[in-house]
């Protein structure tokens, strides 16, 4: 069987392998990529899967980075619906879905990251969702339609925007979670308190301290769930958001290392235990200023996804890394954070004069901030970076 042949190879069509394919086309004009996705899509936006597209705001074509026809006409090999199946890093080759054997000369592995899921009894029945891909959001969008009553599981970004976008709608939401504020474990309890109450304003019902015992219904379909303090909440609609597992079953097949965080262990570079082949996104721990990190945003995977495109091409240059993202509940509340909070850092929290119900946050212990945040206040996150002592 004839091997094809590739400069490139981008392993996953999400934030990181989509920026890769786009900086490489810069970067190495006359280079080969290709860029192989799992997916039935071409590179999308993620996160209007928890708000535009979850609220039929928007249909999917428009979620898509670029049109499918735009990856040929830049010169980008891409190819859905084609899992690698094996990667051979002596070799330089990889297994592609249909047993067709692809050789390289550097690769990227951006797979991503997994849904986690609650193994509860009665998760197998109707009406729970989990949210990840465009048809995950329309699928909810649907349900949606017809259903009086949410409920959502986790307190975590994406649990407090698909629960402002259920209410959005006009459903009865409640969100369940174990912490004793929503982003508790993120942003500090008292930025948490005061994110909640937001969401308590537009009646979401916030049931702390708890999880999920068991979803109950008849045969098929969902009707309640059970908590672990016997509280029953009715719903026609759950949707399941825990976390994420970063994708690493291909790399580790490779024996590729992995880190003490789950992902893919990489350097400053981005590149893996394995000179040649690289690691970005969600699946990737690498060695950042502020110790072995992993992103967490979309915008920040397509920031190493750049990043690694570079080296890929011979920059050799760490990837300076500045945790940032932004979240919005509906058009109730935008936050914006940059920088990095350690797990029990001093929270000094302030209101934003002259912005009725804006407040900042800064995150650091004996005056050095490590991060900051701002919620409400357009504009205000690029003065309150420059209190962070790592960046310039």
């Amino acid at each position: 069987m004839d091997i094809e042949r590739a400069d490139y190879l981008l392993v996953g069509g999400g934030a990181a392998g989509a920026a890769a394919a786009e900086a490489l086309r810069t970067l190495h004009p006359s280079g080969s990529v290709v860029l192989v996705s799992r997916e039935a899509d071409p590179p999308y936006y993620r996160p209007a899967c928890s708000k535009e597209l979850l609220r039929g705001e928007v249909e999917r074509p428009e979620t898509y980075l670029h049109p499918l026809e735009a990856w040929e006409e830049m010169g980008v090999d891409l190819r859905l619906r084609c899992p690698v199946l094996d990667l051979h890093p002596q070799t330089r080759t990889a297994t592609l879905a249909g047993g067709r054997t692809l050789a390289f000369t550097k690769a990227l592995i951006a797979t991503g990251a997994n849904v986690r899921r609650l193994q509860v009894p009665g998760g197998h029945l109707e009406g729970i969702h989990y949210v990840r891909t465009p048809g995950n959001a329309e699928a909810i969008c649907r349900q949606a339609q017809g259903a009086r009553r949410a409920v959502v599981i986790g307190g975590s970004f994406l649990g407090c925007e698909v629960a402002a976008s259920l209410r959005q709608l006009g459903l009865d939401c409640s969100i369940i979670m174990p912490e004793s504020a929503v982003l508790e474990a993120k942003l500090g309890a008292e930025v948490g308190e005061r994110l909640q109450a937001i969401l308590a304003e537009h009646d979401v019902r916030i049931y702390a301290g708890l999880t999920v015992a068991a979803f109950e219904g008849d045969s098929e379909r969902v009707a309640s769930v059970l908590t672990s303090g016997d509280e029953r909440l009715e719903a026609e609609l759950v949707v399941v958001a825990v976390g994420v597992l970063p994708d690493v079953m291909l790399a580790k097949k490779a024996g590729l290392a992995l880190g003490q965080t789950g992902g893919v262990r990489a350097n400053s570079r981005l590149e893996s235990s394995t000179a040649g082949i690289y690691v970005a996104g969600d699946a990737c721990e690498f060695e950042g200023e502020a110790g072995r990190q992993r992103v967490e945003h979309w915008q920040a995977a397509r920031d190493q996804g750049v990043a690694a495109a570079r080296n890929m091409t011979g920059a050799d240059e760490p990837y300076r890394d500045v945790p940032a993202f932004w979240s919005e509940f509906a058009d109730w509340s935008r936050l914006e954070f940059v920088g990095t909070a350690a797990h029990g850092a001093r929270v000094v929290t302030r209101d934003v004069e002259g912005r009725a119900g804006a407040f900042a946050a800064s995150y650091g212990d004996d005056g050095n901030v490590t991060a900051v945040l701002t919620v409400n206040a357009p504009g205000l996150i690029e003065a309150e970076r420059r209190r962070i002592g790592y960046v310039t």
